[in-house]
């Protein structure tokens, strides 16, 4: 490296979106989900759904702000049933470290994407309440900026709750 270079380092953000539990429809006395996680183009490779957790590597550049406009998506599969959706954050990001950490959330239910909310990813009591209909699909960006002194790796939880 030459003298006077600067080097840029890579921030990871990792998500871990944790589904609550209760989500399906008992039928006989067994839980049929019918609300998927699905990756998009944006996600990592390193990205990977386990049950009804998600697990990301967002890699970002101090002081470069970063859009990720197609890591996830949330399906209904249901046929006919709509299920009520808060999103919340059960750890937030340190806001000194990022000058933007967002979630935009946007539905599809025929053929276009309609924006529904903003998370800030650094305010805890920061959520989203709504419903997702039967067939629907909510798309999932990211906008990520780390502060030009940001480093190490950062970590949020997003809980997704149905009823």
């Amino acid at each position: 490296m030459k003298s006077g270079a600067s080097t840029l380092s890579a921030v990871p953000v990792v998500l871990v979106l944790c589904l609550l539990p209760f989500i399906g429809v008992a039928v006989n006395g067994t839980a049929r989900v019918h609300i998927r996680w699905h990756l998009g183009t944006d996600a990592p490779r390193d990205a990977f759904i386990s049950g009804n957790t998600v697990i990301v590597d967002l890699d970002v550049e101090q002081g470069t702000p970063v859009n990720f406009t197609e890591v996830l998506f949330l399906t209904n599969e249901h046929d006919t049933r709509t299920y009520d959706i808060e999103i919340s954050l059960g750890r937030a990001l340190p806001a000194s470290e990022f000058d933007e950490c967002k979630i935009h959330v946007y539905e599809n239910s025929t053929a276009s994407w309609l924006f529904v909310d903003t998370i800030d990813l650094a305010d805890e009591s920061d959520t989203y309440n709504g419903s997702l209909e039967a067939g629907s699909c909510l798309r999932m960006s990211f906008t990520i900026e780390a502060t030009a002194g940001a480093g190490g790796t950062y970590s949020f939880r997003v809980k997704i709750g149905y009823s």
